[in-house]
Order: C-alpha cells, then sequence, then structure tokens
C-alpha cells in the first residue's frame, strides 16, 4: 500500500501541469478528480481501484483536437499517447502496467465495453451523462459549455452538428435525462460570437492582449486575417501561431471585410472586434465601421477594445 501511495502521488505531480493545458475546459484535473473520488468510494477490490485509479490519472493526459497546423488527429491519438507516458512514467512493463494501458486504450470508443473493469472506468467518466440531475441543470450546462470552448477551432454549425451526432448516439446507450436535456441545449444554444479582423503580419502580443480581452466578453472569437495590400506580404506566421492561437478558430479572407462579415452573419449573429492603440486609430476605426456599413447595407454590431 505504502508503494502505491508513493506511485499515486508521484503520478499526481507529474500529471497535473498537463491538466492546466489553456485549450481545456471541460478535461481538466477537476474532472479526473471526480473519477478518482467515485473509485475510491467503490467496493472494488484493492487491487482494481489501483488500477483504475492509475488510469484516471493518465486517461486524459494527453487531450489535442489537432495539431499545432491544425490538422484533426486519428481517432485512437489521444489515447496511445497518454498510454505511452504513463509507460514512461511508470517505467516497467508488468502486469500493473498492462491493465493499466488496456483500460486508457478503452476509453477510445464511447460504447460499452465486455471487461467488467473498463466498464466500470466508461461509466465513471461519463458519470455526469448517467446520475439524476434533481432539477440541477447548471453542472451539465458547464459541462457542455466546456466541450464547446475545447472545439472552439471548429466553425460552430459544424461543431454543432457532431455535437448533436455524439449525443443522439450517447442515448443509444445510456438513455437518461441528462443527455436529452444537453441535445436540447446544444441544439438551441446560440454563442455570443466575435471576429477579430485585422492583417495581422504577423499576429503579435499586442493583438494576443486584445484577443484575451475579447474572450471575457464573447462565448468565441474567430481570428479573422485579411490580406492588406498596402502592407508587406509576409507570411501569417508568429510564436503564437504555434502555441496560444492554434486550438482557437481562423479564417483568411482576401474579400472586403464587409463581404466577410456579411458571409458569417447570414448564418450566425457576429459583432466585429477591433483594436485601437490611440486617438488616430479609434478615428480610423470609427471610419472603417462607418464604410462597412455603407458597404454591407445593414449596421454592423461591433467594439472597440483598447490594447494596454
Amino acid at each position: 500500500m505504502n508503494d502505491f501511495n508513493t506511485l499515486y502521488q508521484s503520478a499526481v505531480t507529474y500529471a497535473k501541469p498537463f491538466y492546466a493545458q489553456p485549450h481545456r475546459f471541460y478535461h481538466t484535473w477537476n474532472h479526473v478528480e471526480r473519477i478518482l473520488l467515485q473509485i475510491e468510494q467503490s467496493s472494488l477490490s484493492i487491487p482494481h481501484q489501483h488500477i483504475l485509479l492509475m488510469a484516471a490519472i493518465f486517461h486524459d493526459i494527453v487531450y489535442d483536437i489537432c495539431d499545432t497546423q491544425g490538422i484533426p488527429l486519428h481517432d485512437h491519438y489521444n489515447e496511445v499517447q497518454s498510454s505511452m507516458l504513463f509507460q514512461q512514467f511508470y517505467g516497467l512493463d508488468d502486469d500493473y502496467s498492462k491493465a493499466v494501458i488496456r483500460i486508457i486504450l478503452s476509453t477510445a470508443h464511447f460504447k460499452p465495453k465486455e471487461d467488467f473493469l473498463e466498464q466500470l472506468f466508461f461509466e465513471a467518466d461519463c458519470a455526469l451523462l448517467l446520475r439524476p440531475i434533481q432539477g440541477n441543470y447548471q453542472e451539465l450546462i458547464d459541462y457542455e459549455y466546456g466541450i464547446f470552448k475545447e472545439y472552439q477551432r471548429y466553425d460552430f454549425l459544424f461543431y454543432q452538428q457532431k455535437r448533436l451526432e455524439f449525443l443522439n448516439h450517447a442515448y443509444t446507450i445510456f438513455h437518461t435525462e441528462n443527455i436529452l436535456f444537453l441535445i436540447d441545449y446544444i441544439t438551441h444554444f446560440t454563442p455570443r460570437i466575435g471576429v477579430y479582423a485585422g492583417s495581422f503580419n504577423p499576429f503579435h502580443v499586442g493583438h494576443y492582449q486584445i484577443l484575451l480581452k475579447a474572450e471575457q466578453l464573447f462565448d468565441k472569437v474567430i481570428i479573422a486575417n485579411g490580406k492588406n495590400s498596402d502592407k508587406a506580404n509576409t507570411p501569417y506566421s508568429s510564436p503564437f501561431s504555434e502555441t496560444q492561437l492554434y486550438y482557437r478558430e481562423q479564417a483568411h479572407y482576401a474579400c472586403l471585410l464587409s463581404d466577410y462579415l456579411d458571409s458569417k452573419s447570414s448564418v450566425q449573429p457576429i459583432t466585429l472586434i477591433r483594436g485601437v492603440r490611440n486617438s488616430h486609430d479609434f478615428s480610423y476605426e470609427q471610419n472603417l465601421i462607418v464604410t462597412t456599413e455603407h458597404l454591407s447595407g445593414r449596421t454592423v454590431p461591433n467594439i472597440l477594445i483598447l490594447c494596454d
């Protein structure tokens, strides 16, 4: 037991920084802690608990929906990489290691399991979808909003379609009121979406400050990179492109800003976001909004955000 407690504490210390990554909103350490608590309160034998506790710590330690270039990852990528990190951490190829890895890899598919330990872990991982909500819907809403934020890289209508496909599939397995509520919620969810438009040549720390402020006001901010013929044709690249930006939706347009905004607002409400540094910028942005509205023939919701 003492040996496992030492291993367990070392695993927690090792894993926590991974679960604090900025692109995580639901798959955080809080999610892991809820699973750990369920396992600890179960009537499982100590050896089985030890297997599931370690699997819980490592099962989402790698959680990415795409690489830094925005290319979707293959279906088993997170589970395979998570199991490899566990193997690297644990350092032994014994029966315990194989059992933990088997549990981690089993989470790649959202379906009932034949193995009873895999099924117990599956139900613990999905506990929020299973337990009675007793009229308290906020936890479900927070869960769904966290998933939405983790997939914000993708166009909302595409995300909504895929998310509903998943929830309908989940309902065929669990048949719970919670899932029906989530299906209704995501069907009618209209996020506040901002479009942060600019030439971003390149995207620098000032732009990033504006983005962070905008994300305090909107559920999602699309970074829309427009080609500006008055500026040098520098590739749209910066240190931010491969770190803070890859999990956010990025768009490129070569048309008029008004045409791009029309294409987005025709399917969902959006607000134009622009950053200003001084009074000269403020005057320029006022004129830009007037011109954009004139070309669009409609009012363009907009907000100006001061850079630090």
